[in-house]
């Protein structure tokens, strides 16, 4: 049971860090990336460190990993990867409510699946 409430935890936490970031991203506006070399990353890198949301979702997004490596460490990966897909779920809902983005019927259905198939496989275990 520790681990099926974690296993939520951890995919509300990594929702809200993906959300933050997103919530910093907009804020900074478009974000120019012209390919993988030094001068490219390092503008990209400048740019990034402008948006203190993104920063604070990136801080928040190591406790999610953490918890994701400990959880593997103890239960089957076919118990834990549903529960954290619920990320999706909260990553949708904060961008709705919050970020104020369009969400259309799929997106709905899409959630609803999600949450059934997710506490099947957790009451499976």
């Amino acid at each position: 049971m520790l681990t099926f409430i974690l296993a939520i935890i951890t995919a509300i936490l990594i929702g809200v860090a993906a959300s933050l970031q997103k919530a910093g991203l907009n804020k900074l506006g478009r974000v120019r990336f012209r390919g993988f070399n030094k001068k490219s990353i390092k503008g990209l890198a400048k740019q990034l460190l402008k948006a203190r949301l993104w920063i604070f979702g990136l801080l928040i997004s190591i406790i999610p990993g953490l918890l994701y490596m400990w959880l593997l460490s103890v239960e089957d990966v076919s118990v834990i990867n549903p529960l954290i897909s619920l990320s999706l779920v909260v990553i949708l809902f904060n961008g709705y409510f919050f970020l104020k983005e369009r969400l259309n019927i799929k997106q709905l259905i899409g959630a609803v699946g999600l949450i059934i198939g997710a506490v099947l496989m957790g009451l499976a275990a």
